[in-house]
């Protein structure tokens, strides 16, 4: 029996021939399975919720992205290039593609999960707005036009109000209202009331304590 190597898909004929001269034809499909492979991805690290993108090659028949036993479904922006979000639950790992023919590769390095708490916070910064969920952007910053304005979140603990805020943090919300802050892990697994102070508006709080996960939602629109 001979060895035939196929490097394209498709339908073969094939002939077989005994030691006695008979011959039998059939003919037979090659499917091949894509390998996907992995060159690079960013960023190289960051919180649970982080959006990664991968760069390599056959993308296209990738299902699913696994960091450390956690499972992401993709994205796939074109067959050298797909996007996941860190899942919850993961750890600092390499990555890995898989496909549904149980072809798969792993990056070369790690992907850092950094241990800290995201806040995503939907306001309106009064005097800013202009109606259908959107503001104008005073800040006039050419290189992030969709940045509105600059403010502080503090957060406070109900046992120790009178102490000054538990944590606080800067961060710029866009035109659509939205904020991204990170804070230390320390604040997991506790509740704060969220405060808002800006330059040019009245000190908002939230009207209950908030408890704290790794990934936490406050709409102060609601």
């Amino acid at each position: 029996m001979s060895n035939v190597s196929i490097v394209n898909a498709g339908y073969y004929t094939v002939v077989a021939t005994s030691g006695e001269g008979c011959t039998a034809t059939d003919s037979v499909e090659v499917i091949i399975h894509l390998s996907p492979s992995i060159s690079s991805f960013l960023p190289a690290s960051g919180p649970i919720g982080t959006t990664v993108t991968l760069s390599g090659n056959n993308f296209s028949v990738v299902d699913a992205v696994k960091i450390s036993g956690q499972t992401a479904i993709p994205v796939i922006l074109n067959n050298t290039s797909l996007e996941f979000n860190i899942p919850a639950g993961a750890v600092s790992d390499n990555i890995i593609v898989n496909t549904a023919d149980n072809c798969s590769d792993t990056s070369a390095v790690a992907f850092l999960v950094v241990n800290i708490s995201q806040l995503n916070l939907k306001l309106f910064v009064e005097g800013f707005y202009t109606g259908n969920n959107a503001m104008t952007a005073p800040l006039q910053d050419p290189l992030h036009p969709t940045h509105a304005d600059s403010l502080i979140v503090a957060l406070y603990d109900s046992t120790n109000l009178a102490g000054g805020p538990a944590f606080s943090v800067a961060g710029v919300v866009d035109v659509s209202g939205n904020v991204l802050l990170s804070f230390p892990p320390a604040v997991i697994g506790n509740r704060y009331y969220i405060v808002i102070r800006h330059r040019n508006s009245i000190e908002t709080w939230s009207k209950h304590t908030q408890l704290f996960s790794q990934t936490t939602l406050f709409d102060f629109t609601e």
